[in-house]
């Protein structure tokens, strides 16, 4: 512990001002979490306690045994404490991007390298820093995260932001957050991201395989359907406004007039189909908070989904797969693309991919600037 909050205070010597305050806050922040943190045993044991709490967090205890045995993630002490945030979040993160440009900006880090978020312990912080990137010129978006790894730097504890999810959320999230500590390339997330997502994904039906009959996990797929169906909704409006946004037939004013729109298309596409896109769940994000900055956080946690999709079906088992992902991560970051471009591909000519559940509205294509 020493050694980690050493390196910390290193960090904070070297930083600027605006970038000594954030790490002033990430430090105290993460103190505050590993000080609430107590062992997961006592906590069960102790008096008063819920009984619902109590049974989370001994399927968590289950799941992390889970994790070691078949999908040989390495556990260690991690998750074995339970930390009390008496908060909704453990952090806000903050997106930015120019009005046409959905690049977004970025930051970068000692350790995990380079992020298109930055992430603040207070929500009010976290507010603050984005009305200073609004008056610089930045769309922003603020978004509350229940959980993240520290990629071994602490032993990383369950926290009461997520340890009352459903059974499917609960642990999946645990096998992706420990698929952090497995393996992690600087400067990648969507690498990163896709691998500790697929990681949840394939664990979870492991999981659920061993523990119920295939309808209860055919059950849970089912009723996330409305969220998989407004996640595609979302890609393909990202997907038109950056075509409108690289056109070279359009001057500034035309562009952000295409713009325009566009949001109204989508807005109007959304409502429309709004029973199908989570059923109001997304309706106070789609009309008040909806612009380049969110658009920026859609995608980066499966977009290279696919990619490890295939090349778990080509591993023999989770080592040989880890081994393999490894070997990628290893590569060069444009080489790197390349194999994962071509294991995507290899995806679609296996599979139907037309989507049949998949929203369309005619008006959603004309962004009106033709």
């Amino acid at each position: 512990m020493t050694v980690r909050l050493t390196f910390l205070a290193a960090v904070l010597l070297v930083a600027g001002c605006e970038t000594l305050s954030f790490y002033s806050q990430a430090a105290r922040g993460q103190w505050q979490v590993l000080n609430r943190a107590e062992p997961v045993s006592e906590v069960i044991s102790a008096p008063g306690l819920s009984e619902e709490t109590k049974r989370q967090l001994a399927l968590a205890q289950e799941a992390l045994v889970f994790a070691e045995q078949h999908l040989r993630l390495d556990v260690g002490k991690r998750y074995r404490r339970y930390a009390d945030l008496e908060r909704t979040a453990v952090v806000w993160n903050v997106f930015a991007a120019q009005p046409l440009d959905l690049g977004g900006k970025r930051w970068c880090y000692p350790v995990a390298g380079c992020t298109s978020y930055r992430g603040f312990f207070r929500e009010a912080a976290a507010h603050r820093y984005a009305r200073r990137m609004v008056e610089r010129g930045w769309e922003t978006y603020v978004g509350a995260v229940p959980a993240y790894s520290t990629l071994g730097w602490f032993d990383d504890p369950i926290l009461s932001t997520f340890i009352h999810w459903p059974e499917p959320d609960l642990v999946s999230l645990l096998f992706h957050e420990l698929a952090h500590g497995r393996i992690w390339v600087k400067d990648d997330v969507s690498f990163n991201e896709g691998f500790a997502s697929f990681v949840g994904e394939a664990g979870l039906r492991a999981w659920m395989g061993r523990r119920y009959e295939a309808r209860v996990y055919e059950d849970y797929l089912e009723r996330r359907k409305g969220q998989r169906q407004f996640r595609q909704f979302l890609v393909r409006a990202k997907t038109e406004l950056t075509s409108l946004y690289a056109r070279t037939d359009l001057n500034h004013e035309e562009k952000l007039a295409g713009k325009e729109e566009l949001i109204a298309a989508v807005l109007a596409c959304y409502d429309t189909h709004r029973s199908a896109l989570g059923g109001g769940r997304f309706d106070t994000l789609m009309h008040e908070r909806f612009n380049n900055a969110y658009l920026v956080s859609v995608g980066t946690y499966e977009d290279r989904v696919p990619a490890f999709r295939v090349l778990f079906e080509q591993s023999d088992g989770w080592e040989d797969f880890y081994r393999r992902v490894e070997a990628l991560a290893d590569l060069e970051v444009t080489h790197r693309e390349r194999e994962l471009s071509s294991l995507e591909d290899e995806k679609h000519q296996h599979t139907d991919d037309t989507r049949p559940d998949e929203v369309h509205c005619e008006a959603f294509p004309g962004h009106g600037a033709d």
